[in-house]
Order: C-alpha cells, then sequence, then structure tokens
C-alpha cells in the first residue's frame, strides 16, 4: 500500500504529445478509473515561464511537487495531473476529489499554434474551474494570448451537425480565475479611482475605441472572453520575493522566506479556490474519475483523426461506456453470488 501511494503521490503525464498525435498516459488512467465519487478538476494554464506550477504546488500545500524551471525554456509539456486527487470537502461539506492539471505553457519556443491550440481546448473542456496565470498586468499582449478561446468556439462544437455560438459553449466551459502575478500598480478606472480586482478584470475586458484592425481584433477576443466565460474573476498577486536571484530559485525557497503581503494573498487564494471551485459537470450530471477518462479518450481521438470535437458525442459515449461497466460489474457481482449459493 505504502508503495503504490509513494508512486501516486507525484505529478504523472495526463495527456503528452508524440509527434503531432495526443495520447493519454497508462498512469493517468489507472488514477482516473480508481476515483470513484465526484471530482473537482482545477487547471492552471497561461504563458509559460509565468509561475503556473509554482501555484499549483501552492494548491497542494506543498514545497515542492509540479516542477519549476528558472530558465526561458518551458518545464511542462502537455497535460500533467497531480497523482494523487486530494479529497476534501465543499462548503456544503460533501467529500469530493480535488484533480489538479498542469498545463504546457502557452507560447513556448518550440510549440506551434495548433499544439497549443489542442492542450488549451483540452484544459478548457476537461476543467471545472480554470485558472489563467499571467505576469504584472492585463494588457494587449495578455488579451492575445487568450485569443485561443475565440478559437476553440471555432474547433469545438455542442452537436455535430451544426455549429456552435460562443453563448453555447459557455454552459459548457469552466468558472474562470485571472491570476496576475508580480502585480506592482494600484488598480484603477479611467478616473484615477482606486477599483477592486474584479472591476479591473471586466475594465479591461471593455471594448477599446478604434476603428483600425488591430483595436477590432482585440474587442474581437474581449467579447469572446465575456461570452464563453459567463463567471469570472481576477486576484493579483505582488512579487513573491524582492531579489531577482530569489525568482530563479522561488521553489528551493521556503514560503516563510516569501514576503508577507504575497503569503496572505496566496493564503487567500488557495483557500477561495477550494471553496468556489464544483465538481465537473456534464449536461447536469457530475462526474467520476472513470467518466472524465472517457470523455478525454473521445476528445483526443477527434483530435488525433482531425474531426472536430463535439460536446454532445463524447457525453453519449461516457453514458454507453459507464452503462457498459454498470452492467458489467452488476453481473459479477450476480455471478459471484450465484457461484456462491451453488457452492
Amino acid at each position: 500500500q505504502s508503495a503504490k501511494q509513494e508512486v501516486a503521490d507525484r505529478p504523472v503525464p495526463l495527456v503528452s504529445v508524440v509527434g503531432d498525435q495526443l495520447k493519454v498516459s497508462q498512469e493517468a488512467q489507472r488514477v482516473l478509473q480508481t476515483t470513484q465519487g465526484k471530482i473537482v478538476v482545477v487547471c492552471v494554464a497561461g504563458p509559460y515561464r509565468t509561475g503556473k506550477s509554482y501555484l499549483l504546488n501552492r494548491l497542494l500545500g506543498r514545497q515542492n511537487g509540479f516542477e519549476l524551471g528558472g530558465s526561458t525554456q518551458a518545464c511542462t509539456k502537455g497535460i500533467w495531473m497531480w497523482g494523487k486527487p486530494v479529497r476534501r470537502a465543499l462548503p456544503n461539506k460533501e467529500i469530493v476529489n480535488y484533480v489538479f492539471l498542469d498545463t504546457e505553457g502557452l507560447g513556448s519556443i518550440d510549440a506551434t499554434q495548433t499544439h497549443d491550440l489542442k492542450i488549451f481546448s483540452l484544459s478548457v473542456l476537461l476543467s471545472s474551474f480554470f485558472v489563467f496565470n499571467n505576469k504584472e498586468t492585463i494588457d494587449e499582449k495578455a488579451l492575445q494570448d487568450l485569443e485561443m478561446v475565440c478559437n476553440i468556439s471555432k474547433h469545438v462544437r455542442v452537436h455535430a451537425e451544426e455549429s456552435t455560438s460562443e453563448q453555447e459553449l459557455a454552459d459548457y466551459f469552466p468558472s474562470f480565475l485571472w491570476v496576475v502575478r508580480d502585480f506592482f500598480l494600484q488598480p484603477t478606472d479611467k478616473n484615477g479611482n482606486s477599483i477592486t480586482a474584479t472591476q479591473y478584470l471586466e475594465e479591461a475586458l471593455q471594448p477599446a475605441a478604434g476603428q483600425n484592425a488591430r483595436t477590432a481584433d482585440k474587442n474581437r477576443i474581449r467579447s469572446c472572453l465575456k461570452a464563453c466565460f459567463k463567471e469570472r474573476d481576477c486576484v493579483t498577486l505582488v512579487r513573491p520575493v524582492e531579489k531577482e536571484a530569489q525568482l530563479q530559485t522561488l521553489g528551493d525557497l521556503e514560503y516563510q522566506v516569501c514576503r508577507p503581503e504575497f503569503r496572505t494573498a496566496m493564503d487567500a487564494l488557495t483557500a477561495r479556490i477550494y471553496s468556489a471551485a464544483r465538481p465537473k459537470t456534464l449536461n447536469g450530471s457530475s462526474l467520476t474519475g472513470p467518466a472524465l477518462l472517457e470523455l478525454l479518450h473521445c476528445y483526443v481521438q477527434a483530435m488525433n483523426t482531425g474531426a472536430v470535437p463535439t460536446i454532445s458525442t463524447a457525453w453519449e459515449y461516457v453514458v454507453s461506456s459507464q452503462g457498459t461497466a454498470a452492467v458489467e460489474k452488476a453481473m459479477h457481482h450476480f455471478e459471484g453470488r450465484l457461484t456462491s449459493e451453488v457452492a
């Protein structure tokens, strides 16, 4: 038992990229197959080298866990999962399994746009709580990084036979939390009045004035984000340490060494994610680990064959697979009882 637990209590690859194909790892399949009960799927995504893995380690209450890097190379490839779901109570006291996903950073040196889109799409489709992590400010570049959301609406459908609007997709999209790291500004509105982080996000999503193509493109992204993520919010975190050299080895520094205002905000963020994140559902039904795995297989198969992932088709596949598994389990139980009675 201890050996099994030791193996699980670390990151395991969920989806790796082999050539142009996505592959679900055997190890992750074993973890999800044995994760019964409702699951909350928390995914952290964003540009590479912005501290996604460090944030996940803090959510897990760990000094080390998901790999950190101090260079300009993206550390995380594909999608990784913490191998031991965290069993914890929701605010309503119901015990659920929290599954944490770490995604490959957007825009890494060796990634293509198609590759980024596949990873980002899977992350959004699988999660029930989606954290977008970036540094310093919500500016035009940060919005450009989220253009992927607009592209998802072109490459994912709710129903196979018809195109899907952003409003339709919104019913299947997770809650969205924008975490701005190393934030050094006091958020203000256009009149210079202090505003909250939530108001800061909403201000950033307001259409910008101007008629040129570049402005129109950014406004399209703003509109898309508002349409796709109906539940959205923002949190800002100050820089964790003062010295640049310490940032390069942040994973090796004791948490207590970090600035008090950073720790206060990070602890509040951790508590907030655990309380605000909800179980993953599809068509009103809560998913278990095996159901999430079936969903993942369906999406990956579609992407690998060049087809458009279709949410309704994936749901039918999950229901069918889960139904077959339930029948097989019942038959096995029945045969076991029959054998014992005959004996």
